[in-house]
């Protein structure tokens, strides 16, 4: 989602009306996220309340229905938009990273030898 955001450092843009605005990355990754957070809350509770309606009044068929078309309309999102996103290589994995942090972190706190803990 962030990936798709270009700038790494601040600079300054210059609006149409000639004004000059200093960008800052670290506030517009806040932003993204902040609206990705408020899309999911509001996506949640009106996914909810709909089905419990939808089942109430009509069964669970279209109570099953609903998220089933949603989450159908999601490749195709993807597909239209390929052209506008910002595409990279994978990284691989960060596993062995995360295991020599965790090693790292826990070195002369915890041992095989219950005397020495």
């Amino acid at each position: 989602m962030v990936e798709q955001l270009q700038a790494k450092q601040m600079h300054v843009v210059v609006l149409k009306t000639s004004e000059r605005v200093l960008m800052d990355p670290a506030l517009t990754t806040q932003r993204i996220f902040m609206y990705f957070y408020f899309c999911i809350n509001i996506g949640s509770i009106v996914g909810q309340v709909s089905m419990v309606y939808a089942e109430r009044y009509d069964g669970f068929w279209l109570a099953f229905l609903l998220p089933t078309i949603m989450f159908a309309l999601c490749p195709i999102v993807l597909m239209v938009f390929k052209r506008k996103y910002v595409l990279r290589e994978p990284t691989g994995s960060v596993f062995g990273k995360a295991m020599s942090l965790t090693k790292f972190a826990y070195k002369g706190k915890i041992s095989a030898n219950p005397v020495t803990t």
